[in-house]
């Protein structure tokens, strides 16, 4: 059975006990990697110092969508993710 991204990020928050802002917040990079290891097709991105707005997040791009902890549902837009949201206030 295909797991969803949505369902890999509700057993990940459940095994490790840590909530959707602390796993953005610290843990992003592991947690998107484990997530892309069960889903092959989806890809790893990691912001870089070229932009304020996505350094130091790592986050999840799979069939024209955008997902991290704090999304588990995706969006259509990288920027419309909650912590890019929360950096732009």
């Amino acid at each position: 059975m295909e797991k969803t991204i949505t369902k890999l990020v509700k057993e990940w928050e459940k095994k490790y006990n840590i909530s959707p802002y602390e796993i953005n917040n610290g843990n992003c990079e592991e947690f998107a990697y484990q997530i892309v290891e069960k889903i092959p097709e989806a890809c790893l991105n990691y912001g870089d110092d070229t932009n304020d707005l996505f350094f130091g997040h790592v986050w999840i791009e799979y069939q024209e969508k955008y997902y991290d902890a704090e999304c588990p549902k995706g969006v259509n837009k990288l920027e419309d993710l909650p912590i890019f949201k929360k950096r732009k206030k």
